[in-house]
């Protein structure tokens, strides 16, 4: 059994035969409950991992339930993030995640043959991100990818995972 709080999201595996659950993640948070949410998924080209994209907003965790083993915290009000996990067991094995000044919001993932990954979405002001897919987000270098104007500006991403 998997239980959740006010805002997680999940990814799953089903048995396509027995539509039993092989296996069930979810972005859990610890001692501080924001939103989160899933707003992507894609299968890298080997179909050997699956990422998600998603926002979320105060603290998520993509390691085991209870441990604070890579969580990630916003710096701001919402921030999204890519997390990639082995398609046959669920384990956890990379993450990365954009903030923002204000709002990072991710809308699309895409995966090509290659595993480069595009990730697309909104953001208000100025978006960040971790120089390498390890980075748990606490007091990493971080490298500006783009400086909005006075509203709300698309962004699209090229990145590996």
């Amino acid at each position: 059994n998997l239980v959740g709080t006010f805002g997680d999201a999940y990814v799953a595996r089903i048995n396509k035969d027995t539509g039993n659950k092989v296996w069930v993640k979810n972005t859990g948070s610890i001692n501080i409950q924001g939103g989160c949410g899933a707003t992507g998924l894609a299968f890298n080209s080997s179909k050997s991992s699956v990422i998600i994209a998603g926002q979320f907003q105060n603290k998520i965790n993509f390691g085991p339930p209870g441990e604070d083993m890579c969580a990630i915290q916003t710096t701001n009000l919402i921030d999204s993030f890519l997390a990639k996990f082995d398609l046959a067991t669920g384990a956890y094995q990379a993450q990365k995640y954009f903030h923002g000044n204000y709002k990072a919001l991710a809308n699309s993932l895409v995966i090509d043959s290659s595993n480069n990954v595009y990730l697309s979405g909104t953001f208000l002001g100025t978006i960040y991100t971790p120089n390498t897919a390890t980075d748990c987000g606490y007091g990493e270098q971080y490298t500006e990818l783009l400086r909005g104007i006075n509203s709300y500006d698309i962004f699209g991403i090229k990145t590996t995972l």
